[in-house]
């Protein structure tokens, strides 16, 4: 099997990769990073290339042109079956530069987060997603069925049966924030601050341990702190924590 990705930045396609190898027992040569070409490189960005950039206008600019796409299903190299996953975070949706002009659904109105008995402990994840019921209904479902709709818009509808979406909602920070957090992450208004908060929680990381971490690259920082997804046990516990995550993994 060869995964490709199309994602908004290299941090997205860390923790991607992450759940794809957690999910698939695959390892990173058998995936493939198309958008941004090379998440891993550190390169300033003035010497980049344009394929090594990464925006939700881009992914859009890649679903359009295809040109990526088709040369990736096309390639013989590695022949054998080829899944491409698309990526995008719903937190723009609203804004007037938005990329995305999904209408967001309104939000329920939720209780405060209560600790689970238990975050060590896998909670069951129900992989057909007819059967799966959600936490929340029906905000994430809602909202990831109409970007899916529109990515297809974008694409003319091809390759939808090898096409894998990751919508995240609100921001892939909030699935990262999943692992470790005994509270659903599905509908943080701010996941990045919520996620930069827990690491500079007292009695957490070192400052040296912190130091190291914001020292990495965006791909290194992001594979580091998703880096339990490769555990399918810890990936399907986190996926209890946050709706939209739930939904990628079952549809893997």
């Amino acid at each position: 099997m060869r995964v490709g990705i199309i994602a908004e930045g290299p941090s997205d396609q860390a923790v991607i990769s992450n759940i794809l190898c957690g999910m698939f027992g695959i390892d990173s040569e058998s995936i493939q990073l198309i958008r941004p070409s090379d998440g891993r490189d550190q390169t300033d960005l003035h010497q980049k290339k344009a394929d090594q950039f990464g925006n939700c206008e881009l992914v859009k600019q890649d679903c359009n042109e295809r040109t990526k796409i088709r040369d990736f299903f096309e390639s013989p190299i590695d022949e054998g079956e080829r899944l491409l996953v698309i990526h995008v975070d719903t937190a723009e949706i609203g804004r007037a530069d938005a990329v995305l002009n999904s209408v967001r659904p309104p939000k329920p109105a939720l209780p405060a987060p209560t600790p689970k008995k238990s975050k060590k402990k896998a909670q069951k994840v129900t992989l057909d997603s007819e059967e799966s019921t959600p936490a929340v209904p029906p905000y994430a479902d809602t909202l990831r069925e109409a970007v899916i709709s529109e990515i297809d818009a974008w694409l003319d509808n091809e390759y939808k049966p090898r096409l894998r979406y990751a919508i995240a909602i609100e921001e892939t920070e909030a699935w990262v924030l999943a692992i470790d957090v005994d509270y659903d992450t599905t509908e943080l208004r701010d996941p990045k601050k919520a996620l930069f908060d827990f690491l500079n929680r007292p009695n957490g990381l070192s400052k040296q341990e912190r130091s190291r971490l914001f020292d990495l690259g965006e791909y290194d920082r992001f594979d580091k702190l998703s880096r339990d997804f490769r555990r399918k046990k810890t990936l399907l516990a986190a996926a209890a924590n946050n709706r939209s995550l739930e939904l990628f993994v079952a549809s893997l």
